[in-house]
């Protein structure tokens, strides 16, 4: 498994067990999500 799935997927978890607050697991997941999105565009620069 890829470590952004498992970061992800542990924030999740942790969110759903009350371990964390939902805003520090929507922050977590937002970073997961930009590096998703870098990673999209830097295979397809016709997108900017």
């Amino acid at each position: 498994m890829p470590l952004q799935g498992i970061a992800t997927g542990e924030a999740t978890q942790a969110a759903v067990g009350g371990l964390i607050s939902d805003s520090t697991a929507g922050a977590i997941n937002a970073v997961e999500i930009g590096k998703k999105a870098i990673d999209i565009i830097s295979l397809n620069p016709k997108l900017i």
